[in-house]
């Protein structure tokens, strides 16, 4: 690869990268607050790759993972909301 070439990709990588941040701002102002995730295929799934990589074309998969997601934010409030009772309840015996 010559000089040229690796300034160049540097380059590129570093506008990239700050385009992608600037991106993700604007998205999180205009839009519905989102997540992006990589997940690699896990160790059980080994000869299943292209199953794994359809995943997020799969609407069912999404549904269920909305509903998980959804599931999992609620656990952890209610969790939150006991401790701060249980923590309410410690600070008005003391």
């Amino acid at each position: 690869m010559s000089w040229m070439d690796r300034v160049f990709r540097r380059k590129f990588e570093r506008h990239r990268r700050e385009y992608e941040k600037e991106k993700e701002k604007v998205d999180k102002a205009l839009g519905k607050p989102h997540i992006t995730l990589t997940i690699e295929l896990p160790e059980s799934c080994k000869g299943m790759e292209q199953e794994f990589e359809q995943l997020p074309d799969d609407k069912q998969f999404r549904e269920e993972l909305e509903e998980f997601i959804h599931d999992y934010i609620a656990r952890k409030n209610k969790e939150r909301k006991e401790k701060q009772k249980c923590a309410e309840g410690e600070n008005k015996e003391a």
